[in-house]
């Protein structure tokens, strides 16, 4: 099968075509060609371009794309655009967007002269070690790993066979990085854990001489942290994708699977079970733990263990519905006191006028 479009594929690919590869139910024009893709807002016509949440349908009516990925139970229709009717839309525009927009190739095989590799290192000759990488003794590469340009593996820490690691990672010394991990810019695993203890006129530093543990198939985002234990492991299971800007404290354990978005906290020795999902800028406090299947909100915070599946909102996170009612009890009280306002300047009136304040009024 040919491949589908590539940065130098003038001519582009037709709907047919495309329709096929998805798969997907064309509605349109079989020979027409399309050459990128865009969002509905920037899509011109030669652009593909997807629709599946109500929220955009403003942009899908004024989009000028020649053709949009839709769901297959799309009743509707569209004035210019042909339609590619597809069982998970979001996966369809996922695959095209692979072959429309290839990743850039990694680094070649080999171990660039600029980079500083101890001699009691032991990295894999399939491994890419680009320029000004460092790698300390003890450490170790495994088969087929990317180190890009500034990163430092350090000393006894291990990187797993097919991981990657951009510009500017940093593992501390005997770091483990698992298998396929991908590991973004700015990432720092195994720093000191945040522990002080009050000793009368200052604080005095809490030794931290645990390690941490990436297990295979994570994928780690910019900036974020993960200390090491005090003692013992901070542990991130398998599969586990974590957003930019997280901090996960010291002795954490994250299980298989879990979703943590952008800024969220995990306090030392928080215990989150798999299928664990935090949502941008929550919480969770030390100590406690979250069952596998809960859902907490963005910037909600745990300070109690959930022990139900479910989603959890606000702070303290409370079951979903509960939370709702707690927010929206603010409003039902600005109601109430204006009917309150209300029945006064009434009461005050018939008072003025000589009347009779009704029964039972103060």
């Amino acid at each position: 099968m040919p491949e589908l479009l590539d940065k130098v594929a003038p001519r582009g690919v037709e709907l047919g075509e495309l329709a096929r590869l998805l798969p997907a139910r064309l509605i349109g024009d079989p020979a027409r060609r399309v050459h990128t893709l865009a969002s509905l807002a920037d899509a011109g016509p030669e652009a593909v371009s997807l629709f599946q949440d109500k929220r955009y349908e403003a942009a899908f009516a004024a989009t000028r794309a020649g053709a949009v990925i839709v769901p297959e139970r799309f009743a509707g229709g569209h004035p210019s655009a042909s339609l590619l009717l597809c069982a998970d839309p979001n996966a369809a525009f996922s695959s095209l967007v692979e072959r429309f927009c290839p990743p850039p190739p990694p680094p070649p095989t080999g171990h660039d002269p600029r980079a500083a590799i101890d001699p009691r290192a032991r990295v894999h000759a399939s491994a890419a070690v680009g320029p000004f990488a460092v790698v300390q003794a003890e450490a170790e590469i495994g088969a087929g790993a990317v180190l890009y340009p500034g990163v430092v593996v350090g000393e006894g820490a291990s990187v797993g066979a097919g991981a990657v690691l951009f510009p500017g990672v940093v593992l501390y010394p005997g770091a483990q990085v698992g298998e396929r991990c991908v590991l973004h810019s700015g990432v720092v695993l195994g720093a000191d854990g945040f522990g002080f203890d009050w000793r009368g006129r200052s604080w005095v530093k809490v030794p931290q001489r645990g390690g941490v543990e990436l297990g295979p198939d994570c994928e780690v985002g910019a900036n974020t942290t993960i200390d090491r234990a005090r003692f013992g492991v901070t542990r991130i299971g398998r599969g586990v994708k974590i957003d930019n800007q997280v901090m996960v404290g010291h002795n954490a354990s994250i299980g298989d699977h879990s979703l943590i978005c952008g800024q969220a906290g995990v306090a030392g020795s928080a215990l989150l079970e798999p299928g664990v999902v935090l949502g941008a800028q929550s919480g969770v406090g030390g100590h406690v733990r979250l069952v596998s299947g809960v859902r907490l909100g963005g910037q909600s915070g745990a300070n109690h263990s959930l022990e139900t599946p479910g989603d959890w909102l606000g702070f303290p996170a409370r079951p979903y519905a509960e939370a709702l009612r707690r927010m929206a009890a603010p409003q039902q009280v600005e109601r109430l006191k204006a009917k309150l306002r209300d029945l006064e300047q009434r009461l005050e009136r018939l008072e003025r006028a000589g009347g009779a304040a009704p029964e039972g009024a103060p």
